[in-house]
């Protein structure tokens, strides 16, 4: 059944519809669960046999563990469907791709998964059905995403809707969770951004920022990345230092602080290596004998 994008607008609200979640890791297993418990029909998709087995035998690892009362809740009412394959349905469909995207290495590259999802879902997809991209990728790779459903016949933004809304999961982190982390999304068009405000709306209260073409958004996620894994390597590296030993700077925290992911909290609050009493920019990236690459390559930059 052909419908519009606006049909399914209609279907959503009436909750006619199902939703197919590809990839049940630490991004896609909460989210399925958590639209799952809301009413939402969600069919989770993992090539992991193992994983889908356990799951319908309602068991998870120890990682998921407080997500076990909604795996229970929602394998029993049936609104969870864990499977290794996408079957064919005449309801309209949002998938929701949140699969790995692995530094490349020669085998695969950073997209191999998420095309994999994509392909898999546009073999069974017809007109008014919608692809959300969560999963972190390079520029580029939504407009890539865009052709190919293009290239199967449809009009995206017209009889078919794409969005990039990538996830900002923290797992260890018990202030910034799934439901209150606000997040930026590019949607093809009007219709698909209010249906996916829909799907976010139990997710984290459709706390959604707009944003005017995906590379927008990927580029807002890629610097995300990048502050992070910089911050928190250097944040290693300075607690390998003889002035932290006493200090565990991974640890310490300021109430007055305010960051999602906890960056600040940890630099603002660790005291600064110095050499004669100087502190940086004067240090020169050495204390004790060990080479702060991190301070160096900034001295650099």
């Amino acid at each position: 059944m052909n419908i519009s994008l606006s049909d399914t607008l209609g279907k959503v609200n009436s909750n006619d519809f199902e939703i197919i979640v590809y990839g049940l890791g630490y991004v896609g297993l909460p989210l399925s669960l958590r639209l799952a418990t809301h009413g939402f029909k969600v069919l989770g998709i993992d090539t992991d046999a193992r994983k889908i087995q356990s799951l319908k035998n309602k068991s998870l690892e120890s990682s998921h563990i407080e997500l076990e009362p909604m795996l229970k809740e929602t394998i029993s009412s049936g609104k969870f469907l864990p499977s290794t394959k996408t079957v064919v349905s005449k309801l309209p469909r949002i998938g929701i791709i949140c699969v790995p995207t692995p530094i490349p290495d020669g085998k695969v590259n950073s997209e191999t998964f998420v095309f994999a999802a994509a392909d898999e879902f546009l073999k069974t997809a017809k007109k008014g059905d919608i692809i959300i991209l969560e999963s972190s990728v390079r520029g580029g790779t939504t407009d890539e995403l865009i052709k190919k459903v293009k290239s199967k016949g449809y009009s995206t933004g017209e009889d078919f809707g794409v969005c990039f809304c990538p996830e900002r999961i923290d797992p260890l982190n018990r202030k910034w969770k799934l439901e209150n982390i606000p997040r930026i999304i590019y949607a093809t068009d009007d219709t698909t951004y209010t249906i996916a405000q829909k799907i976010y709306g139990p997710v984290n209260n459709s706390n959604l920022f707009r944003v005017s073409s995906p590379k927008v958004a990927e580029s807002v996620k890629s610097f995300e990345n990048a502050f992070r894994l910089v911050n928190i390597s250097l944040v290693n590296e300075l607690a390998m230092l003889e002035t932290f030993v006493s200090t565990d700077p991974i640890y310490i925290r300021s109430p007055k602080r305010d960051d999602i992911f906890g960056i600040f909290e940890a630099l603002m609050n660790i005291p600064i290596p110095a050499q004669d009493g100087e502190h940086m920019p004067g240090f020169r990236g050495y204390r004790g004998g060990y080479e702060i690459e991190f301070v160096i390559l900034s001295e650099v930059v």
